[in-house]
């Protein structure tokens, strides 16, 4: 069977068993036909990456993950070598993945990742990092915001025998482009930003952490 096989039989897996739960997707429209694709989502539990590959309806995806991820005895170990992954070494510099990650754009694929680099301890949207400001600025690749939430009960629902409710909202597609006149650091801070309050945007306000302030109380839109 051929990697490409295996991950959409996973899918289709992952797709029936989250249908066992209250599963509402939003926003769907919003999808394109296919890459380059920059897919970009909040991180508060090891379901977001499962539910939204599950909820595309394009792919594959190459997600990037914790290399934590690559050892035998993850329990989500196995799952995720048997997609696509790219693995990141945290608080160092990987340039192996980075490069990684670029070849993949540029070659029109697309590449799935969390800008806040770590899942969020609170439920709420941490300071993103720059890594997928830069991906973006470098290859001029569209990104497609997503918000996720309710996954983070799965557990809990389980095990109280209740029938879980999760939500997948995807925003409308955006690009950045790359400015030479202009210092790169700044570029990357202001990207950064923006990718963090369009995916801000897509969520309940009891989840947009410190964007809170900077995108308001008003409701989830797609």
């Amino acid at each position: 069977m051929t990697r490409l096989n295996l991950y959409w039989q996973i899918r289709g897996a992952l797709r029936l068993l989250f249908r066992l739960g209250n599963w509402h997707v939003h926003g769907i429209e919003h999808v394109p036909l296919g890459g380059p694709l920059l897919v970009v989502v909040n991180h508060i539990s090891a379901f977001e990456a499962p539910l939204v590959a599950a909820t595309l309806h394009i792919g594959p995806i190459v997600v990037l993950a914790k290399a934590e991820f690559a050892h035998p005895l993850n329990p989500l170990g196995w799952l995720m070598r048997t997609m696509d992954v790219i693995f990141v070494h945290r608080g160092e510099p990987d340039r192996h993945a980075l490069k990684a990650a670029l070849r993949v754009l540029r070659n029109g694929g697309i590449l799935g990742l969390a800008p806040e680099g770590t899942r969020s301890k609170t439920g709420g949207l941490q300071r993103g990092r720059e890594g997928a400001a830069y991906l973006a600025l470098q290859t001029g690749a569209p990104i497609l915001p997503v918000g996720v939430w309710g996954q983070e009960r799965i557990p809990q629902d389980l095990l109280h025998l209740r029938r879980p409710t999760y939500h997948v909202r995807f925003g409308p597609l955006f690009t950045l482009e790359y400015d030479r006149s202009r210092p790169k650091r700044q570029q990357l801070v202001e990207a950064t930003d923006l990718i963090m309050r369009r995916i801000a945007v897509l969520l309940p306000p009891a989840y947009r952490g410190v964007y809170r302030e900077e995108v308001g109380d008003g409701e989830t839109r797609d």
